[in-house]
């Protein structure tokens, strides 16, 4: 029921918000049994907290919501929280340029996922390349990106980084 309405509040609030169930623990468990005890763990990213709150608030309120219409206890709580953080507009746009002039495709995406980059970017610039992975599996030990595309976006790394460092 909630993963089904995590994804349309998601899909309501439109991209780049993405709400992903990645776990949940069923006790206890048998396939032929009424679970007694249900822990959902919803990741929220946007680049807005803003919305990630919003979302928050959209998701508790549906879990308080379908609990009270089950006759069942609900209890939501937040583990954690990371600020989104905007990377750098110049060094995006030279990485961009540069991509370009080595003849590559490529597209601008958001990562909601946690990398260093969000960390240096309260020191200094900083900006992130990826790479193609096969199947656009990401974070999985079935993720394998080609020599080819991981040598190219090293050349445009290291380009990147001669020509900022020559600015």
């Amino acid at each position: 029921m909630m993963v089904p309405q995590a994804e349309k509040i998601a899909l309501d609030m439109g991209k780049p918000l993405v709400i992903t169930v990645g776990r949940m623990l069923i006790s206890p468990g048998n396939i032929n049994v009424v679970p007694g005890r249900v822990e959902m763990y919803f990741d929220i990213r946007d680049l807005s907290m803003d919305r990630v709150r919003e979302a928050q608030r959209r998701v508790t309120e549906a879990c308080e919501k379908a609990a009270a219409e089950r006759g069942v206890k609900v209890t939501v709580s937040e583990i954690t929280t990371v600020e989104a953080r905007a990377l750098c507009p110049a060094l995006e746009d030279r990485l961009e340029a540069t991509a370009k002039e080595h003849g590559l495709k490529y597209r601008r995406m958001m990562s909601g996922a946690v990398h260093d980059a969000q960390l240096v970017a309260t020191l200094t610039d900083a900006a992130m390349l990826f790479v193609p992975s096969r199947g656009g599996i990401s974070h999985d030990p079935a993720e394998w990106s080609d020599w080819e595309d991981l040598n190219a976006g090293a050349d445009v790394l290291l380009d990147t980084l001669v020509k900022w460092n020559e600015e």
